[in-house]
């Protein structure tokens, strides 16, 4: 038997002999029985008993709290990457329809849905990858390169798909078109 086992079945024998001594008390309705110095060391040892096993459960009870928290806060950034993975694409679709769309009022229609849906997953922590500036290999993909006097080599040119990260995670790797 472990020693917290051991200490726990010492705990509950002195309780049921202190509830048993306080029964027989009561039948024979004497007054309380005073008690000896042994009993008294005996009380204070499991008292301290006590302590040390409420302190024990509440510090488990917090470790518990905490990993549920963890647990729930995973949970939680894993449905909102998947979301993303689903929406990405919709959002790919309005930059195509952005390029076709000839009137004005569709035009405003779809750059008001986009900016809504960009706007959200902002709100959730997701935020798009800057594609201004020079080529990183760890956020860009480059997918063509191309010669421009007018740039200076590894500067990004254009963004053919968008990129995204949640947090720290990248999410989607934007494409990019890179000078030489």
């Amino acid at each position: 038997m472990s020693e917290k086992n051991r200490e726990k079945e010492e705990i509950k024998q002195g309780i049921k002999q202190e509830a048993e001594t306080a029964k027989r008390a009561k039948k024979r309705e004497e007054p309380e029985e005073l008690v000896t110095l042994e009993q008294y060391n005996r009380l204070k040892e499991q008292t301290a008993m006590c302590i040390n096993l409420t302190r024990e459960l509440q510090a488990d009870f917090e470790n518990y709290k905490r990993r549920t928290k963890d647990t729930w806060q995973e949970g939680i950034d894993e449905g909102i990457k998947q979301t993303c993975s689903v929406l990405l694409p919709a959002l790919d679709a309005f930059k195509k329809a952005k390029k076709l769309t000839l009137d004005n009022s569709t035009l405003n229609g779809i750059l008001m849905i986009e900016t809504n849906l960009i706007n959200s997953l902002e709100k959730l922590g997701v935020t798009k990858i800057s594609t201004s500036g020079m080529f990183n290999p760890e956020l860009h993909n480059a997918v063509m390169v191309t010669v421009d006097p007018n740039r200076e080599s590894g500067e990004i040119i254009d963004e053919l798909q968008a990129g995204f990260k949640f947090k720290d995670i990248i999410l989607r790797i934007p494409d990019v078109v890179v000078a030489k």
